[in-house]
């Protein structure tokens, strides 16, 4: 068996299988790990693989498990997704228009259109720059007051500001989480985006970014200019400053159970970046995903071959 295309086949199964997730052809060319294969040596080697009871096919879709339960689950949670994607751009707009705010893109689930009964929708926003702890207060204080504090469709995990577009965590699964966001407003700043995180095509380099219809390139709104021109009567640079040592502070005393250097990372908190993922999924996933690797009956073949390296 061909390391050279069956080993990023694989891993890619294997990386989609913790989520449950099996994939069509298609996308086991987009999502292909490492190495970019075509359709025809995607499809050679699913064949392989499934001559040798490793992989299984569910009508179009590929899975590690003979289990019609994962496709059903996964075709209802894209029909669940297709229903959120209206209420995820009618929020969109609106988020838009908050004073510094200068991109709503979509992530998590909700991006790779699949959304289960407790699913989120997860936004990234991009901020102006030495605004972001202002404008990350402004939806904090919005989500509390006028959403009581809800999760469901309004959950702003991720913020950069636009002068530093580089995510600072390199590995597959941020990799995976950048290349799949869903740009929702901002086009140019999206394309600046992509080009300071070349790096993500090293995992994933098969994936391609599509246009989507429902990017939409919105001016500066009257409201948003007006706020802004106001605000800045204020020492804004100051206020930042001081909304991001509050929060850190917060942070600290909320997850003081977590090691010091894992709630860095988790919840980072600096001048261009605010990151609230406390549960750690990236660690988790990452932990998961090298584990079944080294655990599956292809990891000798992979050693031998010595062609990929794994994180």
């Amino acid at each position: 068996m061909n390391s050279t295309s069956f080993y990023p086949v694989w891993s890619t199964l294997v990386y989609f299988d913790i989520f449950r997730y099996p994939l069509r052809e298609d996308e086991l060319v987009r999502f292909c790990h490492h190495e970019p294969l075509n359709r025809i040596e995607i499809r050679q080697t699913i064949n392989e693989l499934i001559k040798e009871g490793l992989v299984f096919k569910i009508g179009e879709y590929y899975s590690l498990k003979d289990e019609i339960e994962l496709v059903l689950r996964r075709e209802a949670g894209n029909s669940r997704a297709v229903k959120k994607w209206e209420k995820a751009r009618t929020y969109s707009k609106m988020m838009s228009k908050f004073p510094f705010v200068r991109g709503v893109w979509i992530s998590g689930s909700l991006s790779k259109d699949f959304m289960d009964e407790n699913s989120d929708i997860d936004y990234f926003i991009i901020t102006k720059a030495d605004r972001l702890w202002i404008s990350r207060t402004f939806m904090i204080l919005f989500k509390k007051i006028f959403l009581l504090n809800s999760h469901k469709n309004f959950c702003v995990n991720y913020f950069i500001d636009e002068n530093h577009l580089k995510i600072q965590d390199e590995n597959l699964f941020t990799a995976t989480e950048l290349l799949t966001l869903r740009p929702l407003t901002n086009e140019s700043l999206y394309k600046k985006f992509l080009t300071a995180n070349l790096w993500a095509n090293q995992y994933l380099p098969g994936y391609r970014t599509t246009p989507f219809e429902s990017l939409f390139e919105l001016p500066i709104s009257k409201f948003q200019k007006t706020t802004e021109f106001i605000l800045e009567i204020f020492p804004l640079k100051f206020i930042d400053s001081i909304f991001l040592k509050i929060t850190k502070k917060h942070w600290i005393k909320k997850f003081k159970t977590i090691e010091t250097d894992l709630r860095n990372q988790q919840m980072r908190s600096e001048k261009h970046v605010s990151k609230h993922h406390p549960q750690g999924y990236q660690h988790k996933v990452m932990r998961l995903y090298e584990e079944r690797l080294e655990n599956s009956p292809m990891w000798l073949i992979h050693q031998e071959h010595n062609h990929i390296h794994v994180a």
